[in-house]
């Protein structure tokens, strides 16, 4: 890795490199927004815009982009001719800064930076340099801390369904139960009647079906 002291030797050779390549007229560079605002833990991407009359060479295109905080900058990002030099890069930001190549020709630089953290707040700059001149310009980043969210509360239920209140019974009429009064011995299949013929008169047997 690179020390503090020779990425800074690396900056200010870049910058006056980038200098040296001013031609009749600066270029135009621009950001699509000046400040940007992010939660912790997501993704921000950071765009920049410039104006070229050149063929679209990545060749002739160099970028440099740094941070800037109260303490020192860090560098972002370095192309180098259309190739990119990740050993610049600082280590804070190694791994979650990838970018665009594809609308790079088209004088548009997209840094896609991921995974933020709240010490990645602070302003950003890129220089560009192509065959048309050299400019730069400013955006600034604000990464706030996650916010921590309710977590769902659970039902006490065992079975884990909305517990509901009970219910009054169905008014449904329930079969009576059996009289025990009503259920009388069956009749014997064979009733014996008995029957006079006249006072004193013989008994005589009537045999009745039921």
């Amino acid at each position: 890795m690179m020390s503090y002291r020779e990425k800074m030797i690396c900056s200010i050779l870049l910058l006056i490199t980038l200098t040296s390549c001013v031609s009749a007229g600066p270029l135009v560079v621009d950001v699509t927004q000046r400040s940007y605002q992010a939660e912790e833990n997501h993704n921000v991407t950071l765009e920049w815009t410039f104006k070229t009359t050149t063929d679209g060479s990545l060749k002739s295109i160099n970028i440099f982009c740094e941070m800037f905080t109260d303490l020192r900058p860090f560098t972002l990002f370095y192309l180098d001719e259309g190739v990119e030099v990740s050993k610049s890069q600082h280590e804070r930001f190694a791994g979650r800064v990838q970018f665009d190549k594809d609308v790079l020709r088209e004088g548009r630089l997209r840094l896609h930076m991921s995974r933020l953290r709240t010490n990645d707040s602070g302003d950003y700059q890129c220089g560009v340099s192509t065959g048309d001149g050299w400019n730069s310009r400013k955006c600034h980043l604000n990464v706030t801390a996650e916010r921590v969210r309710p977590k769902p509360e659970r039902d006490p239920s065992p079975t884990g369904s909305p517990s509901q209140p009970p219910t009054a019974p169905d008014p449904v009429s329930h079969p009576l139960e059996p009289d025990p009064v009503s259920h009388s011995l069956e009749p014997d299949p064979m009733v014996l009647v008995s029957q006079r013929s006249g006072v004193g008169g013989p008994k005589q047997r009537l045999k009745v079906s039921l």
